[in-house]
This record gives C-alpha cells, structure tokens and sequence, in this order.
C-alpha cells in the first residue's frame, strides 16, 4: 500500500514537472508509460533475486 502511494505521488510530481516544463503532451504519455514499465520490471527483478 505505500508502494501505491510513493508511486501515484511519484507519476503525480512527474506530470506537474513535465507541464511546467511544457513537455508535449504525446512525449509526457510516453515518458510516463517509459516510468511505468520501469517500475513493473524493477519489482518483477526484486521478487525474482531478492525476495527468495
């Protein structure tokens, strides 16, 4: 559950950075979706080799 807060925040801060950086909005899609599959592979790898 702090997983899922830590990371909505994180998605959140992101989004606001990127706008007022006034990234396109096609770019910030992908960008986030880059952070996403990210995220999701990083946690795949942690239970693989670390959570044994």
């Amino acid at each position: 559950m702090i997983g899922t807060f830590f990371g909505a925040l994180l998605i959140g801060v992101l989004y606001n950075a990127m706008n007022l950086l006034n990234v396109d909005s096609y770019l910030q899609k992908v960008l986030l979706g880059a952070v996403i599959l990210l995220a999701v592979v990083l946690d795949e790898l942690r239970k693989r080799y670390i959570a044994r």
